[in-house]
């Protein structure tokens, strides 16, 4: 007596594969998914966050430059820092101080702020796209050879500039928000992206 067992889910080659029509389904809810998530990934955390590093780099750099007393157009210079571009949200502006001959050899009458004696070294924009700062912030800048750090002009080592990038729809920037990011510049030299949106 021979037993012939067929589960009902086997069937023969003729039915087996894909139909067009399923596979269009598919192909169309995969786009339809796909669409959704990249519209909603451009201004979000990685764009802030990218923008946030590339910022912080860029500070650093200027400190860096004032600590190894990096010339500007061949001379020895005050110092290095960065200002908000009053013209554009989303522009900052690294700034070259005024050389040292211009002043005489002797810096502290340099207001330590952008003005008329700066040159501009670079007009960077932010990374990513819909990102802007949320208000100006103080200008930063690094007076060599410490680096010593001036705040607006000041250099109080208890003082800290806050930079707030935020995305386009940001209202406003509450500890938990994945909306904007703050950068801070300490008066002692430390620069950090500031855990919870704030500076300790």
């Amino acid at each position: 007596m021979n037993f012939h067992f067929y589960p009902k889910f086997f069937k023969s080659s003729a039915d087996t594969g894909f139909t067009m029509l399923e596979l269009t389904v598919v192909m169309a809810i995969t786009g339809i998914l796909t669409f959704f998530l990249i519209n909603n990934f451009p201004a979000s955390k990685i764009g802030l966050t990218d923008s946030a590093n590339v910022l912080v780099a860029d500070v650093r750099f200027a400190q860096s430059k004032a600590l190894s007393g990096a010339t500007f157009k061949g001379n020895s210079i005050c110092g290095y820092g960065l200002h908000p571009d009053g013209n554009d949200p989303a522009k900052y502006i690294l700034f070259a101080g005024p050389a040292r001959t211009a002043m005489g050899g002797d810096c502290s009458a340099y207001s330590k702020v952008y003005d008329d004696n700066s040159e501009v070294w670079a007009i960077k924009t932010i990374v990513a796209k819909g990102v802007t700062f949320q208000k100006p912030f103080p200008d930063i800048f690094f007076e060599p050879p410490e680096p010593k750090v001036y705040i607006d002009g000041q250099p109080d080592i208890a003082q800290v500039a806050e930079i707030i990038i935020q995305s386009e729809d940001a209202v406003s920037c509450p500890p938990s928000s994945d909306k904007c990011r703050v950068i801070c510049v300490y008066g002692s030299g430390r620069i950090e992206i500031a855990p919870n949106n704030s500076c300790q």
